[in-house]
């Protein structure tokens, strides 16, 4: 599996960008090396480089059109390649949702990611995977950042769990990076 970003702003820096910077003919030219290679899976983190139906408010100017995404999972398929979207929801890779970056574990936020998922489960043609990131959940991550807000203990379960459900939901398996449970298994035993 490869993985590759569509969208680029996925984190609190000052390289974020007021247009997507995707570059079509590297896009090309991965999709024919991996074809070659054998690769059978690209997890497009597509953050706010798709025109959502549900939220339009989020895409960047230049992001692809649902019309556009449905193209672009059935060139995969016909390439032997399955498209899985990730939509990255770990706090610190979250400021491609706009304002509802600063609303996390709100209603409103819950409403949001629900719509998200929901709509990439359509427009990736039910894939077997949604991934939702969930990596770097930590103050370490945070650091130096005007803006810091991450989900610890309780809570982040609690998110967790909401996300995943909203994925299995839709008939998808959820997929997630591991590394909290990894870096910092004191803060879970309880869980």
């Amino acid at each position: 599996a490869l993985l590759v970003h569509l969208g680029t702003d996925l984190w609190r820096t000052k390289y974020c960008y007021d247009c997507l910077t995707f570059d079509d003919n590297l896009w090309d030219s991965i999709l024919e090396q991996c074809k070659d290679a054998g690769i059978n899976t690209i997890v497009l983190d597509v953050a706010n480089g798709v025109e959502y139906a549900t939220h339009p408010e989020i895409a960047t100017k230049g992001a692809w059109t649902r019309k556009r995404v449905r193209a672009e999972v059935l060139r995969c398929n016909k390439l032997g390649i399955s498209l899985i979207p990730k939509l990255n929801l770990a706090t610190p890779h979250c400021i491609w949702l706009g304002e509802y970056s600063r609303m996390i574990s709100t209603k409103q936020y819950y409403h949001v990611v629900n719509d998200l998922i929901k709509e990439v489960y359509e427009l990736f043609d039910h894939p077997e995977y949604i991934h939702l990131g969930m990596d770097e959940e930590d103050a370490k991550h945070q650091k130096g950042r005007a803006y810091a807000v991450y989900r610890q203990k309780a809570l982040l379960f609690h998110d967790l769990n909401f996300l995943l459900d909203c994925v299995a939901d839709t008939g998808a398996r959820p997929w997630i990076w591991s590394c909290p449970l990894f870096s910092y298994p004191e803060l879970y035993k309880q869980y």
